[in-house]
């Protein structure tokens, strides 16, 4: 992987980069996670995408995505809900829960735009 070096205690990754996952949301539609970087440091947006059952990226659809400590904002380039604020302690939305609505079937949940250790 370009941009992403593992090493003992995580992985490094080079500025603005990020890392997620995908889930299959057709029987579970909320997600807790918690972020940190190594040594407390702040960083890093939550991102989401959603996709219907034929995965096709579901673009802009009010009640899609909600997340319990941002207010998600819809980035047209990258066809993702992102959160409005940076990832910080003093704004307590390092532990989130995120919603996907009834009509999508896979999300991508992940951290995007920081650099440092994870």
């Amino acid at each position: 992987m370009n941009g992403i070096t593992p090493i003992a205690r995580g992985l490094l990754l080079n500025p603005n980069r990020g890392i997620g996952f995908v889930v299959q949301t057709t029987h579970a539609k909320e997600f807790a996670l918690a972020h940190w970087l190594v040594g407390g440091a702040d960083g890093g947006r939550l991102c989401l995408r959603c996709f219907n059952g034929a995965v096709i990226v579901r673009e802009n659809i009010a009640g899609d995505a909600l997340a319990s400590g941002t207010t998600l904002q819809w980035a047209q380039t990258s066809k993702t809900w992102q959160a409005g604020a940076m990832i910080q302690e003093s704004d307590l939305n390092r532990r989130q829960t995120v919603r996907f609505g009834p009509e999508v079937a896979f999300a991508q949940i992940g951290i995007i735009g920081f650099d440092g250790q994870i």
